[in-house]
């Protein structure tokens, strides 16, 4: 029994074999990074350059696109990452517009910078997707 994945570009969709551990430590990083990281920098008044601010915003990217993944087969990864990436920018946004939550233009630049690292990610995995699948 053969399907036709000619609505998937004629590519058969599968998830990547490091979907579970890249999405699960994002999403370690980013409680991680609240949690511990940024209080102890706010407490100690130490300069990180942003990190304990923007970088929730940069590993919650990553870890969305990754533990959607999990649950969405798909052969059209890029346009995927593009749409968490668009979807984390607009909450930034929405955070501006109504008032609840911090706006932040570093925030919305880690979001950017999230999506852009999945990316990357996906066109490496891409490639390599023969030495790399158990």
């Amino acid at each position: 029994m053969s399907q036709s994945w000619a609505g998937a570009g004629g590519k058969q969709p599968y998830t990547s074999a490091f979907a579970l551990p890249i999405g699960g430590c994002s999403v370690l990083l980013c409680i991680a990074i609240e949690l511990l990281y940024r209080p102890y920098i706010y407490r100690e008044h130490l300069q990180d350059f942003g990190i304990a601010d923007s970088g929730v915003s940069f590993f919650s990217t990553i870890a969305a696109y990754f533990v959607l993944s999990l649950y969405e087969k798909t052969s059209r990864h890029l346009l995927a990452a593009l749409y968490v990436t668009i979807g984390a920018c607009l909450y930034e946004l929405l955070q501006l517009l109504t008032g609840l939550g911090v706006f932040s233009v570093s925030d919305l630049i880690a979001c950017m910078l999230g999506g852009f690292a999945v990316a990357a990610y996906i066109c490496i995995e891409r490639r390599y997707r023969r030495c790399i699948t158990p």
